[in-house]
């Protein structure tokens, strides 16, 4: 698989995140059990301790926070982005003064080559329309031997697990966001993208087309999510 667009346009993808804002904190914790705080915080302590760090489609601040909460004593500057300004809105409640929010595309970042020594993505590369320039993109303003860490969801390889997984998806999660949200279509919307999008060792094959180098990834929770690290080239 060369590359992966998302079936909508990122002014829909934005649109659907800007309504479903104000109960997506509290939806995230139902639907995932609250286990999706723990996956962040599991993905803050693998990364190397970094000074320039961007969080790319930030939400509402939760993976900044856990990188913050593990690594603030060498942080120097700390930079969220995402196309959502209602998210941004709930993220300024919630993450330290000193990081800078920003109301941006990732598939064209408002920053010079090589600014950052880390890029966080936390369930939002799935959401992106086309993933081939978004990582063009982090590779652009990741310095050289920078890191790139994605958290994903991906589809457990135990059979048994992976059929009760996709029951809940397709059958669950699509009710109960239409009962608490009043927004099927977003979590109708969750599940496809999920089952559509390349995981474990396919997306490895994408990051390595895009240049990125070591690509691996580290399973949670049954493999229901994956952490993919990788680097770009030393100069």
């Amino acid at each position: 698989m060369k590359n992966f667009k998302s079936r909508f346009g990122k002014e829909t993808v934005g649109e659907m995140f800007n309504k479903i804002a104000p109960n997506y904190d509290v939806l995230n914790r139902i639907f995932s059990f609250g286990i999706d705080l723990y996956w962040r915080k599991k993905m803050a302590k693998m990364m190397t301790p970094p000074s320039e760090y961007l969080d790319i489609a930030c939400g509402t601040g939760d993976q900044i926070l856990a990188v913050y909460k593990r690594h603030h004593p060498t942080l120097a500057k700390i930079v969220g982005v995402d196309i959502a300004e209602n998210m941004l809105g709930f993220a300024k409640t919630k993450v330290p003064k000193e990081v800078i929010l920003m109301h941006e595309n990732a598939l064209n970042l408002p920053f010079s080559s090589s600014s950052f020594d880390a890029i966080t993505i936390s369930f939002g590369i799935r959401n992106l329309p086309d993933l081939s320039i978004a990582l063009q993109e982090m590779k652009r303003v990741l310095k050289p031997g920078g890191k790139l860490y994605i958290l994903e969801f991906s589809l457990p390889k135990n059979t048994l697990i992976r059929a009760f997984h996709l029951f809940y998806l397709r059958h669950v999660i699509p009710v109960l966001g239409r009962w608490l949200s009043k927004d099927q279509k977003a979590y109708r919307y969750l599940n496809e993208t999920i089952e559509e999008f390349p995981y474990g060792k396919a997306l490895c094959d994408l990051l390595k087309e895009e240049g990125f180098v070591l690509p691996h990834y580290v399973p949670l929770t049954f493999g229901i999510a994956n952490v993919y690290i990788s680097s770009t080239v030393l100069v």
